[in-house]
């Protein structure tokens, strides 16, 4: 799940050509519950392994990429989503072996 800000044109003139324009994300919190009482849970992935895992106060499972909670039904509802930009060589070296695909 990326977001390459150029495809939405929020790239300005003083931009930096050598970095990347593309985010992934890289973690889901949500608020289950109801205005006046809830509670928070929250996905995210690992770097260093580059699997999901769903945090749930002491309770941590590894999840697929498409939980409920990542892209899900669930995930609309997010109230934070945070995104990391992707270095430009591993961008580039993505794409390259995509095209040799």
């Amino acid at each position: 799940m990326e977001l390459d800000l150029k495809e939405y044109g929020l790239i300005g003139p003083d931009f930096d050509p050598a970095k990347s324009t593309v985010y992934e994300l890289y973690a889901v919190a949500l608020h289950l519950g109801g205005v006046y009482g809830g509670h928070l849970v929250t996905t995210t992935k690992n770097p260093l392994n580059g699997k999901w895992y769903h945090l749930d106060d002491p309770n941590v499972e590894e999840v697929p990429v498409d939980h409920r909670f990542v892209q899900g039904e669930k995930a609309e509802k997010a109230i934070i989503v945070c995104y990391r930009r992707k270095q430009v060589q591993n961008h580039r070296l993505l794409n390259e072996m995509k095209n040799d695909y």
